[in-house]
């Protein structure tokens, strides 16, 4: 599933999407054109149509699972971005405590066991 683009009025929210048909999902096949209206301050669906067979009616398993997506962004939060350098160094957590110290401070030499591992690989 992907947006195809947004456009919104004053009012409404218009959601067209192209979504993968569930049963068909060959290099071929033909993405399914899906579209969602929702009222923009109070999150009200309007109208949602498919080009599918059943979508003709408005009632089909493709606009129910663009609104299960909505759904789901919205609860686990996806819709509020952050961006990783704004969160306190989550990508990689140290298992040692180290604390930080003048560069003159510390020792950047290599140990003498360390140092002929190194030149016996080579």
């Amino acid at each position: 599933m992907y947006l195809v683009r947004l456009l919104c009025n004053f009012m409404n929210l218009f959601l067209p999407l192209k979504v993968l048909p569930s049963q068909r999902q060959g290099i071929k096949t033909k993405l399914y054109g899906v579209w969602v209206c929702l009222h923009k301050h109070h999150g009200w669906v309007l109208t949602g149509n498919c080009t599918c067979m059943a979508g003709l009616g408005s009632a089909c398993r493709h606009v129910a699972a663009v609104l299960f997506k909505l759904e789901a962004a919205v609860h686990f939060e996806l819709n509020k971005p952050t961006a990783p350098t704004s969160m306190l160094c989550s990508w990689k957590q140290s298992k040692r405590n180290v604390q930080p110290s003048p560069a003159a401070l510390i020792n950047f030499a290599r140990s003498k066991k360390k140092l002929f591992a190194y030149r016996t690989k080579s």
